[in-house]
């Protein structure tokens, strides 16, 4: 889909939602929230006890989903790559990124200082930078954005999916209902959690629901928007 039709839509939604003042309705910035769940351990730890990105991100969990990675890599021969919210690299150093140049962007400073000195290379970088409150991602062929934005308030949602024109292939990855196979996208606070789907109300996309799988407990959907 084109995203053009979305920006046109989201012009009455983020008029209503520009009268939330969000420094008042949340105590703590997104970058806090997201240091204390790592450094608390709020969703779980690796076999260093560490605080880690959760069990979606566990080698157990994503099989279908890196083999799905790496047959739209071929597919679509995508050269370069865009990771908004890396997490900790937990299950991503087991994708094959030889020929791609891969830059993953998240808010948790030394979560990204880790992957620096543990997976850096010449074609694989880490920034640390809130990727879904800015318009300063560099072009790629493909965005991945995997369990994050379930995560996150519905004005911060709207303000990253404004921001996607520079991407040829857009993989947006979040939880569904099991039981509907879709989700009514309620209102949460950052770090929060509730499924989440794109295409239903206040969002209306019309990407391509290209790949459901199951992680552990949790049934995820893999949206595609094309530029």
């Amino acid at each position: 889909m084109k995203l053009k039709n979305f920006f046109r839509k989201t012009v009455f939604i983020m008029g209503l939602l520009s009268i939330i003042n969000t420094n008042q309705i949340w105590s703590k910035t997104t970058e806090e929230v997201f240091n204390d769940i790592y450094k608390n351990k709020s969703w779980g730890k690796n076999s260093s006890g560490e605080g880690f990105s959760g069990t979606g991100s566990t080698l157990k969990n994503t099989v279908e989903y890196r083999q799905f990675l790496a047959d739209f890599f071929t597919a679509y021969n995508i050269k370069s790559v865009v990771d908004a919210g890396c997490g900790d690299w937990t299950f991503s150093q087991e994708i094959n990124w030889s020929g791609i140049n891969y830059k993953g962007y998240d808010l948790v400073k030394f979560v990204i200082e880790k992957n620096r000195a543990n997976f850096g290379s010449e074609n694989i970088k880490f920034f640390h930078q809130d990727a879904t409150k800015t318009n300063k991602l560099p072009a790629a062929d493909l965005l991945i954005c995997k369990d994050v934005l379930q995560h996150l308030p519905l004005e911060d949602i709207s303000v990253f999916l404004q921001n996607l024109k520079q991407f040829k292939f857009c993989l947006i990855t979040n939880d569904i209902d099991p039981k509907t196979g879709t989700s009514t996208n309620p209102q949460i606070k950052p770090g929060s959690y509730r499924t989440l789907d794109l295409t239903q109300p206040p969002f209306l996309l019309k990407g391509t629901k290209i790949f459901t799988f199951w992680s552990g407990r949790e049934l995820k959907q893999v949206l595609l928007l094309t530029n």
